[in-house]
C-alpha cells in the first residue's frame, strides 16, 4: 500500500508537470517514481515512458518537451543512483534491478506446461534446488536464489528463458495475454497464479460466528451483491470512463495510459501477480469513476 500510495503521487505530479509545462514538477515526479522503486523495483523503467510520452504528448516548443522528459529521468536516476553505486561496489556489477529480473521469467516459463517440461519450474525453493544439481552447488543452507554470485546466476536465468522465449514467440505471446486478461480480470474465479485484486464481502467471511446473523450481517450481504454487481461492471466503465478522458483531454488520458500499459504489457513479461500491478488498478479505477463526472 505503501509503494500504491507513493506510485499514484507520482503519476498526479506527472500529470500536473505536463499541464502546466513545468519542468520542476516533472523531476519531482521523475524522483517520487525513484522513491518507489525503493520499496519495489518494478516500476523502475516506467521512468522512461514517462520521458516519451511528454516528449509525443505534450503541447510545447521542441526544447521544453526535451527538458520536461529529461527532467523525468533525471528525478529517477538522481534517487536510484544510491543503490546502483551500493550494487557496483558491493558485487561489483551494473544492476539497477538488483539481480531479479531473469528470477521472475524463468519462474514464469515454470507457470506454463511447456515450459515446465523444458526444466523451468516455479517457486524459488524449487528453482534452487534445480541450480544446485545444474551448478553443483553445496547443500548449504546460506546459498539462496541471489546468493553467492547472484547476479551471473541471474543473468544466465534471464539467457535461458529469453533463449526459450525466441524458440516459441507466438506461444510466448499467447501467455502474456493469458497474463494480461488476469491482471484485467477482477470478478469471478481468479486466474492461475495471478491472483485476485480480492475478495467478494459476505458475513461469513468478514463477521465473528457471534455476528452472522441479524440486521449487522444482513447489511454485510447487501454490501457485498452491490460489491459483485459493480466488479462484474468495472471494465465496461473503465473502456466508457476512458472514452470520455479521451474526448476531454486525450493527451493527458495519453500520459496517463502509458502507466497502464507499462504494467499490463512489459509488466506481464515475466511472473507476476495483482499485488505487483495495483498502481494500474488504481488507475483504471480514475478511469471508471469518470463515468459518473458531469
Amino acid at each position: 500500500m505503501r509503494n500504491l500510495s507513493i506510485s499514484l503521487c507520482c503519476c498526479w505530479l506527472l500529470l500536473l508537470g505536463a499541464q502546466r509545462k513545468n519542468v520542476s514538477l516533472a523531476f519531482g515526479a521523475g524522483a517520487v517514481l525513484g522513491i518507489a522503486c525503493w520499496f519495489r523495483v518494478n516500476p523502475l523503467y516506467l521512468c522512461v515512458g514517462w520521458a516519451f510520452a511528454l516528449f509525443v504528448f505534450v503541447r510545447a516548443t521542441r526544447r521544453e518537451r526535451l527538458l520536461l522528459s529529461g527532467a523525468v529521468l533525471l528525478g529517477t536516476a538522481l534517487v536510484i543512483a544510491p543503490i546502483v553505486v551500493r550494487n557496483f561496489l558491493v558485487f561489483p556489477d551494473f544492476t539497477p534491478t538488483g539481480g531479479t529480473i531473469g528470477t521472475n521469467l524463468w519462474e514464469g516459463l515454470g507457470e506454463t506446461e511447456l515450459g515446465r517440461q523444458n526444466g523451468f519450474i516455479l517457486g524459488d525453493d524449487k528453482m534452487l534446488a534445480h541450480e544446485r544439481v545444474k551448478l553443483g552447488l553445496p547443500d548449504d543452507p546460506r546459498v539462496e536464489v541471489q546468493w553467492p554470485d547472484g547476479i551471473r546466476r541471474d543473468r544466465e536465468r534471464t539467457r535461458e528463458s529469453l533463449t526459450f522465449i525466441r524458440q516459441h514467440p507466438l506461444w510466448y505471446a499467447g501467455v502474456m495475454l493469458g497474463r494480461m486478461w488476469g491482471m484485467l480480470k477482477v470478478a469471478g474465479d481468479p486466474v492461475p497464479y495471478t491472483g485476485t485484486s480480492g475478495i467478494n464481502v459476505t458475513s461469513r467471511k468478514c463477521l465473528p460466528p457471534a455476528r452472522q446473523g441479524g440486521v449487522l450481517a444482513f447489511a454485510v450481504n447487501v454490501l457485498g451483491m452491490i460489491q459483485s454487481v459493480v466488479r462484474y461492471l468495472f471494465l465496461p466503465l473503465v473502456a466508457f470512463g476512458l472514452w470520455r478522458a479521451m474526448r476531454f483531454d486525450w493527451r493527458l488520458s495519453c500520459i496517463l495510459l502509458v502507466t497502464v500499459l507499462y504494467y499490463l504489457v512489459p509488466g506481464t513479461a515475466a511472473h507476476t501477480e495483482i499485488r505487483y500491478v495495483l498502481p494500474m488498478h488504481a488507475l483504471l479505477t480514475v478511469f471508471a469513476g469518470n463515468v459518473i463526472k458531469k
